[in-house]
């Protein structure tokens, strides 16, 4: 590993990665085309005008079976996707969900694959040339400032009557959650004219809402007589990171341990946030900033923040958090962490260990510590909140928009949601009900629960983090509640082994429930004129924040000296004015 990066690279690439990840809330495939197939006779059925209006209400589509109704259309229709590429993704013409949502909904899809880091350039391109390239329907997770955009230029429609009128899974799941958990979900898909744009992505993991989970290799600490319940505060964590470096628990006689070993996307949030936790809230959810009794702060100008850096710093100086870190890419990141021989890597902060494959010798071997505690008796964590995420929109161009409403509603249906994470039904997951019946499991009690969740599903053959052809690797609009994500969790618990990260999870996680903030900010949702302010200053406040973090960790500068000057300067770029465009957001979205 490259221990010799320089100060200014260093600095350069962890102001980039930082910008992204500590004030926000990978994929490539082969090329990028429209999918045409001439053998297939299909009709293109709607009116170009299918809106509701003032005189007449709701107008339903003819060519469309009662709601509720599969399949959805009765002469098939061709409608066209934009969509990202996948390297995850085998083809998405013949992929198996593909096929599902055909059958299902008696349409013909064709896709416009585009490069992730480039759909919203290309969105916007498209827009600013009057929309007719546009697809009928775009699947991304746009920003709110651009849906708002493209709303304010009608180059996609509103959905609330389609809402209203037409949907079966996503208005269900919503009301069901509504009663449940008693929270409107609904509303944060609202923009800021205070209508509906998109059918989102909802997924209720309960485990996502804490990702900067400390993971430590189980082995070397047996090798070193050393009880992870014994890692307990700030220091000691030095303390174990040092024993990884210093007393060869790989035992091949070499120093050749990396104590702890991130990459530059998560970089910014999970091992920071991991660390700040002892020492500050790091965040709390949306925007990076925290509430305390209905009042929203930035972390990043309190003491307890510049302590935490301060503590990361000494990390990097003592050589027990890589430095390569800052400029190694997820790829670089999943070689050493899946390479073959001797163990290298003791600790990493994050969600999952999913970037192992299931046959690597350490996927099994991982100890998942609670949150550390710092000298001053801080311990605190990330809560990230599960809220609804923008994913699918329909264009202007869309001449069957109720068809195209209803197909994407109809990936909230609960099987295919699952399918869309896990494979298809019965070949790489099914209902624990089903699997009872069967005599391959019909002696298998799954009696345990998950964060008191029952077992619900089991995924046996799940086709996820690898070249598939079932799924859309999990980017199409769905609605996962915790009764899905938890029953998979829970279901898992029954096989010992492949359970044992389930098992780690069902321990630990408590402790981080326990410690998260009281007060948690969702989505804020800025409104009109206030949308671009508060986006412009969050930008040059973040470009701030993160160009002082990288010369701090770096060493470049010395964080006691420059730190009043640097609290002068985000006030100087409109951190009040920010926190009050936040408050009023806040205000009317908790």
């Amino acid at each position: 590993m490259k221990k010799n990066i320089t100060k200014k690279v260093i600095s350069v690439l962890l102001a980039t990665c930082l910008l992204v990840s500590l004030l926000s809330g990978c994929n490539n495939n082969s090329s990028q085309s429209t999918t045409e197939n001439n053998n297939d006779v299909t009709t293109t059925a709607g009116t170009e005008d299918n809106s509701t209006t003032e005189n007449e209400g709701f107008q339903h589509d003819p060519n469309l079976n009662e709601v509720g109704v599969e399949p959805i259309a009765k002469e098939t229709v061709t409608l066209t996707i934009m969509i990202q590429q996948n390297s995850n993704v085998e083809d998405y013409t013949t992929n198996g969900l593909t096929k599902l949502l055909e059958k299902e909904a008696n349409v013909k899809l064709e896709f416009m694959e585009i490069p992730s880091a480039q759909m919203e350039e290309k969105i916007r391109l498209m827009a600013s040339g009057g929309g007719d390239d546009l697809p009928d329907i775009i699947i991304h997770s746009m920003s709110d400032a651009l849906v708002e955009e493209l709303a304010s230029e009608k180059m996609i429609i509103p959905l609330d009557d389609y809402y209203e009128n037409c949907s079966v899974y996503f208005k269900d799941g919503f009301e069901r959650v509504l009663a449940d958990r008693g929270v409107d979900f609904f509303n944060y898909l609202k923009t800021g004219d205070g209508h509906v744009y998109t059918v989102p992505q909802f997924n209720e993991t309960v485990t996502g809402a804490y990702p900067a989970r400390i993971w430590v290799y189980q082995p070397w600490l047996d090798a070193l007589k050393i009880k992870a319940e014994d890692i307990v505060t700030t220091e000691d964590f030095y303390n174990l990171l040092y024993a990884f470096k210093t007393q060869d628990p790989n035992g091949n006689g070499e120093a050749d341990e990396i104590p702890a070993l991130s990459h530059a996307r998560e970089n910014g949030g999970k091992f920071i946030d991991g660390m700040m936790g002892a020492f500050i809230s790091p965040r709390s959810g949306a925007d990076g900033l925290n509430a305390t009794n209905g009042v929203l702060s930035a972390p990043y100008v309190e003491e307890g923040w510049k302590e935490g850096i301060k503590y990361i710093k000494s990390l990097i100086d003592a050589g027990l958090y890589d430095a390569s870190s800052f400029t190694m890419n997820l790829d670089s990141f999943k070689t050493i962490m899946n390479a073959e021989g001797i163990q290298k890597v003791g600790c990493f902060v994050y969600g999952y260990q999913s970037f192992l494959t299931s046959s690597h010798p350490s996927y099994y071997e991982w100890t998942m510590l609670p949150p550390l505690t710092g000298p001053e008796d801080v311990c605190t964590t990330t809560y990230i909140a599960e809220v609804p995420n923008n994913r699918g929109f329909i264009t202007k161009n869309c001449k069957s928009p109720e068809l195209a409403f209803r197909l994407l509603d109809l990936m909230g249906r609960e099987d295919i949601t699952i399918t869309s994470r896990w494979g298809t039904q019965d070949v790489a997951w099914s209902y624990v009900e089903d699997l009872k019946k069967t005599d391959e499991y019909k002696n298998v009690a799954f009696d345990q629960t998950f964060n008191g969740y029952p077992a619900y599903i089991h995924a046996y053959n799940s086709k996820w983090g690898t070249l598939q052809n079932e799924h859309w690797n999990n980017w199409n609009p769905s609605f996962r509640t915790a009764e899905i994500g938890c029953g998979y969790n829970a279901a898992t618990l029954s096989f010992a082994k492949e359970g044992l990260y389930n098992f780690e999870l069902a321990r630990v996680l408590p402790d981080y429930e326990a410690v998260a903030p009281k007060e948690k900010v969702a989505k804020l949702k800025f409104s009109g004129e206030a949308l671009a302010e508060a986006a412009e200053i969050k930008n040059e406040i973040g470009a701030l924040v993160s160009e002082k973090l990288s010369h701090w960790l770096t060493g470049a500068a010395d964080i006691d000296k420059e730190w009043d000057a640097y609290v002068k300067q985000l006030e100087s770029l409109g951190l009040s004015r920010y926190l009050e465009l936040a408050q009023e957001a806040y205000d009317k979205t908790k």
